[in-house]
């Protein structure tokens, strides 16, 4: 009874590496066969003829042809030439495309961009776009967060032209006056906010006036500072200060004629140490300047 134990055990234990080898076998008849099949179907269709008449078996001809053209480099330049030819074939592709990935993973690491500045809103705008020198305008600054994560420590800097001074800032407590910088509590996603800061704008007409808002902050869970830049140029269209000269039309030699300056200021406050310098032509003599209001 005991010898026929031990039998059956050595018989299925025979069977189960035959079974094994059978199926390597089959497998690899069916992939030899599949891949002749293709070889062929891609020989066939892959020209420019059946581009013209048979586009869809031109088109997975095409997407067939990688695999074509690998068992043509396979026969090339394996077959027959190595014991282990397949096996060695395989490890030189997988070794092949590894490379390709690494290649591409190194591109991807140095192109990556985790910034999310592209989805940070950020404008200034005046209250009206022609503005005139000495004239009340106001500036009005909107964020908006439109990434799907918080902006943590956010500060808004805004640098404003070198002739503006500041009358009102909105909300004033979080407003340092010294350094012209907002700041804020930390902007959720969606979340979205708004600034105003009012003065009197002077400075020379027909020039620009650079103005640039900055947004400073790091996303959650990162320690890099990002920055979201919205530049802003205002070009004075003019003065609230007016100016008209009359003169005589016509002058004769050795006559004194009066030269009036009429000088008006259409803004809201007052103008004070006004400076008009003044040039007339050689053998010209100022004399009795006088100034009424």
């Amino acid at each position: 009874m005991t010898s026929r134990l031990v039998t059956c055990k050595l018989v299925k234990l025979k069977l189960v590496p035959y079974s094994l080898i059978l199926m390597y076998n089959i497998y690899v008849f069916r992939t030899v066969r599949n891949f002749a099949h293709t070889m062929k179907f891609v020989e066939k269709y892959l020209s420019k003829h059946h581009l013209l008449n048979a586009p869809h078996k031109w088109f997975f001809a095409f997407i067939s042809s990688p695999i074509h053209y690998l068992e043509m480099h396979y026969k090339k330049r394996y077959h027959l030439k190595f014991i282990h030819a397949r096996k060695l074939f395989l490890f030189d592709m997988v070794l092949l495309f590894s490379l390709i990935a690494l290649l591409a993973g190194t591109v991807f690491w140095w192109t990556y961009n985790p910034s999310v500045a592209d989805l940070v809103y950020l404008s200034v705008r005046p209250t009206h776009e022609r503005i005139l020198s000495g004239e009340y305008t106001t500036y009005t600054i909107t964020y908006r967060n439109d990434s799907a994560t918080t902006l943590n420590s956010p500060t808004l800097d805004i640098t404003l032209p070198q002739n503006f001074i500041i009358d009102k800032v909105t909300p004033e407590d979080l407003f340092d006056v010294d350094q012209h910088v907002f700041t804020l509590k930390n902007i959720k996603p969606t979340y979205s906010g708004q600034f105003s800061i009012s003065g009197w704008f002077y400075g020379t007409p027909d020039i620009e006036n650079p103005l640039l808002a900055t947004l400073s902050y790091t996303q959650e869970g990162r320690k890099k500072q990002e920055q979201k830049i919205s530049p802003h140029v205002s070009i004075l269209r003019g003065s609230v200060l007016e100016m008209d000269i009359t003169l005589a039309e016509k002058i004769t030699n050795n006559i004194s004629l009066p030269i009036t300056l009429d000088i008006v200021n259409n803004g809201d406050i007052d103008l004070e140490n006004i400076k008009i310098p003044l040039s007339f032509p050689s053998g010209v003599i100022v004399s009795d300047p006088n100034v009424t209001k």
